[in-house]
C-alpha cells in the first residue's frame, strides 16, 4: 500500500508542470503516454534555442533497464530524476522551489504515505513508483511465445527466425524487452567528431510502433530506415571495447521485409 500511495503520486505529480522552472512543462511533456513515452520527434529543441543532443527514449518497461540514458550512465530512476528536472536545457527547475510549490498544493500532501513530510527525495521515489509501473501493452507476438501458434503470420515468424539468427539482431535487442542495456557501436559516425564511431546503449524494442524516430539522435524517420542500415552494415558493429564481429553478407530486401513485418508484433 505505501508503494502503491507513491505510485499515485507520482503519477500526479509526472503530469504537473509546477516541477518546472517556469511553470510550463511537466515529465509529459517530453514523454508522451500517447506515443510510448516518446515525443515523436528527433531530437527536441532546448530552452536555450539549441536541439538537444538525444531522441528521447521510451519508457515502457523501464523499471527492468539495467542502465538509463543513450549514454547507459544513469542506473537508477531515482538517480535520473534530477537530470531533466535540474537541465537549463530542459525543464530547469530548482527542487526549492519544487518543493515549495508542490508543499502549498494540500491536495498533494493528502496522497502521501501516513507520517510521510514531502521532500526532493520523496518526489524522487514517487515519480519513479509511477514510472515502474509502465509496462508495454501486450501484443500477438506474447501471445505467441507462450504457445499460440497461429498468433503470428508464416512472415512473421520467419521473421523472427531471421531476427534471432541470419540477422543477428538478438546479439544486442535479447531479453523480454529485447535489449541487453549495453553500449554498442552503432555503426554510424558521431556528427560532432567525424571519424569517431558511436557508443549508445541498445534500446528496447516493446512498442516500437509508437516511437518513431528511432536511434539516439532520431535521424531515421521510420523502422524500415535502421532494418536498412543494419542489413547493409550486417554485423560490423560490436560492444564497447571489443573487437567488432564480422562481416556477412548484407540482408535481402525480402529478408528485411520479413524483418519488419516481425517488428510490427512487437
Amino acid at each position: 500500500q505505501h508503494r502503491s500511495r507513491l505510485a499515485a503520486l507520482g503519477e500526479r505529480l509526472y503530469f504537473d508542470q509546477r516541477l518546472s522552472g517556469d511553470l510550463t512543462m511537466s515529465r509529459s511533456t517530453c514523454h508522451i503516454p500517447e506515443l510510448g513515452f516518446a515525443d515523436g520527434q528527433s531530437r527536441r529543441m532546448g530552452r536555450r534555442g539549441q536541439l538537444l543532443s538525444h531522441n528521447v527514449p521510451s519508457l515502457w518497461n523501464v523499471k527492468d533497464a539495467k542502465a538509463l540514458t543513450w549514454r547507459a550512465d544513469v542506473e537508477t530512476l531515482e538517480e535520473h530524476v534530477d537530470r531533466p528536472l535540474v537541465s537549463a536545457d530542459e525543464m530547469a527547475g530548482r527542487w526549492v522551489d519544487v518543493v515549495n510549490r508542490v508543499r502549498a498544493d494540500p491536495s498533494i500532501l493528502a496522497m502521501l504515505p501516513k507520517n510521510m513530510v514531502l521532500s526532493p527525495t520523496v518526489i524522487r521515489t514517487a515519480l519513479s513508483e509511477y514510472q515502474r509501473q509502465l509496462t508495454a501493452p501486450r501484443t500477438r507476438f506474447d501471445n505467441w511465445i507462450e504457445g499460440e501458434v497461429n498468433a503470428l503470420t508464416n512472415e512473421e515468424q520467419t521473421g523472427f527466425a531471421l531476427f534471432v539468427g541470419r540477422a543477428s539482431c538478438v546479439s544486442c535487442h535479447n531479453g523480454w524487452r529485447f535489449t541487453d542495456d549495453r553500449l554498442h557501436d552503432l555503426g554510424l559516425e558521431d556528427a560532432s567528431f567525424p571519424g569517431q564511431s558511436l557508443l549508445k546503449k541498445t534500446p528496447q524494442l516493446r512498442g516500437i510502433t509508437a516511437t518513431a524516430p528511432y536511434m539516439h539522435d532520431g535521424r531515421f524517420a521510420s523502422r524500415a530506415e535502421v532494418v536498412t542500415h543494419y542489413a547493409a552494415n550486417g554485423l560490423d558493429v560490436g560492444l564497447k571495447n571489443q573487437v567488432r564481429p564480422t562481416r556477412r553478407e548484407p540482408l535481402s530486401a525480402d529478408e528485411q521485409k520479413l524483418l519488419l513485418a516481425f517488428l510490427k508484433t512487437l
